[in-house]
């Protein structure tokens, strides 16, 4: 970056660029901060009024799946009557206990006869004369209607709730009547999936403005009692929506704060709805759309940027790439240089390196491939062997592996040498090695260890695999008829071998001890396979 700043170029490209991206800025910010403002507070009822209603739908579609509830409760109640063959289900207390713990919506659920008296709670035959005749929820219910009903303070808990009822019938007759009470608690928290728990509260006011239900509440705050006066608000909303209206306003609200409010009316519960929303946090679509304009536009600054950065640039990478590449250490491979093409000159010159490069690395890998192979057979040398064994010792201690390591020798070749002359004996290793290569497996790496012996690093599991190659061997060099000017030579092969865990022994040892089979093979009269003794 520092040497891009150095360039005259450089610097008039990106100061024309800046500007012209600040003043695009400055304008686009500018046009919408005033074209907005004049619309602010409209568009702030807008969204209170949005919420209203999305709570009131939400409240609608709630209430409908608590009457599905009951009505399915109901039918399973008069199931279980007519099997039993009486007018009330036994048990009924445990259909409770089912429904409770999958509809955590409900705080109870009763039986009543048709007197109003308590039947069943959620814990079991009532054991105290508890009346609901007065009930408006009762009363439908037993007149054959299922009913939702207006919002009732607890006589026990004094908390707000309200009831779903539906007739229980035996044999086309109503013998009791099913309710479920809610606790208004509960439905409120209902709109906590619309994430307004950032933006504001949600509460419910009866025709005499009590809060019956606030979502800012703390689950854990305490009931109050059944006697205990409940607080009259007295806000525009509250006021507005204890008259059964709805609509919108900007307002103080209960926290002395100014607050945007939409209200209106739950005709099911003959309850007022209150959304209210922080007023700064009201505008907060607004505010984040010219948040990402602002962003947009400091983004534009950033590409335009980049922009002059990569025109500079991209005449100077490739340059840069190929002196870094010219200045490759002694020893090391020259790389290929890889850039973007900038259509021009540079490419042919960046094209003409990498075909120098690519000449150099092919000769300096044919040295090293020769000076690692024995030049009359064509296998791994001495030296290569040794190399790969410390390779695959590695390998094969990671993989805990055992590793096999085969030493093997032509017998009485200095006869073959003063027989038939050198030239023979060297066709008698070239074959041999051909023959190794033919008979090994894709893994099995051979070379020529030195004179007339060979060596091979089996990809074996067991000894007993190596011990079935090496005989593999030995029986087809003794069946192979090495032919040199139109004469047949016939040799024999001793072979010895080294199986172990490669973290018990070293590359040494394990040469040392097939090294070792090998002599006891030649001791032993030559022409067979011994194992070294692990």
């Amino acid at each position: 970056m520092k040497s891009m700043l150095q360039s005259r170029l450089f610097r008039q490209q990106f100061l024309v660029l800046a500007l012209l991206t600040i003043f695009f800025f400055a304008f686009m910010v500018a046009g919408i901060y005033f074209r907005t403002q004049s619309s602010i507070e409209t568009r702030e009822m807008e969204i209170a009024g949005f919420y209203r209603d999305a709570v009131l739908l939400s409240i609608q579609d709630w209430l409908a799946e608590r009457e599905s509830d009951i009505a399915w409760l109901a039918s399973i109640l008069e199931s279980d009557a007519e099997r039993a063959g009486t007018p009330l289900a036994p048990e009924a207390h445990a259909r409770f206990r089912t429904l409770l713990e999958t509809k955590s919506a409900f705080s109870d659920l009763i039986l009543l006869d048709t007197e109003g008296r308590v039947l069943f709670g959620r814990s079991g035959p009532s054991t105290r004369s508890i009346g609901l005749a007065d009930r408006d929820y009762f009363r439908a219910a037993r007149d054959g209607r299922s009913f939702v009903s207006e919002a009732f303070r607890n006589r026990l808990t004094g908390r707000y709730a309200f009831a779903v009822s539906r007739p229980l019938r035996y044999r086309g007759e109503i013998r009791a009547v099913l309710a479920g009470t809610v606790l208004l608690s509960d439905l409120i928290q209902i709109v906590e999936h619309m994430g307004l728990g950032s933006l504001g509260t949600i509460y419910m006011t009866d025709v005499d403005r009590n809060l019956v239900a606030d979502s800012a509440a703390e689950a854990s705050q305490p009931a109050p009692d059944a006697a205990e006066e409940v607080p009259a608000l007295d806000t525009f909303a509250a006021r507005q929506a204890a008259a059964r209206r709805t609509g919108a306003g900007k307002y103080e609200g209960r926290s002395g704060q100014t607050v945007v409010g939409a209200y209106g009316w739950v005709e099911r519960l003959n309850l007022g709805l209150v959304v209210e929303l922080q007023s700064d946090r009201a505008l907060l679509p607004i505010t984040r759309l010219l948040e990402f304009f602002a962003e947009f536009a400091a983004g534009l600054v950033v590409i335009q940027l980049l922009l002059a950065y990569a025109l500079s640039a991209r005449l100077v990478r490739p340059i840069r790439a190929l002196a870094a590449a010219a200045d490759t250490p002694e020893g090391q491979e020259y790389p290929q240089v890889r850039v973007p093409r900038t259509n021009t000159e540079l490419d042919s010159l960046v094209e003409a390196f990498n075909r120098m490069a690519k000449s150099i690395r092919e000769r300096e890998g044919w040295l090293k491939e020769s000076a690692a192979r024995d030049s009359l057979t064509g296998l791994y040398n001495h030296a290569k062997i040794e190399e790969f064994l410390e390779f695959e010792m590695r390998r094969h201690k990671r993989d805990k592996r055992p590793l096999c390591f085969v030493m093997m020798d032509i017998d009485h070749f200095k006869s073959v040498n003063d027989t038939f002359g050198h030239q023979a004996g060297d066709t008698v290793l070239r074959e041999t090695a051909h023959l190794l290569l033919r008979s090994g497996r894709e893994g099995d790496i051979v070379g020529r260890y030195g004179g007339e012996e060979f060596s091979v690093i089996l990809d074996a599991q067991t000894p007993e695999d190596a011990a079935a190659y090496c005989e593999r061997i030995r029986k087809a060099v003794e069946e192979t008829a090495y032919v040199h000017e139109g004469t047949d030579i016939r040799v024999t092969m001793s072979l010895g071998y080294a199986c172990a865990p490669a973290s018990t022994l070293g590359t040494f040892e394990l040469i040392r001890a097939a090294d070792k089979a090998l002599y006891a093979a030649k001791q032993a009269g030559r022409n067979r396979v011994v194992a070294a003794p692990l």
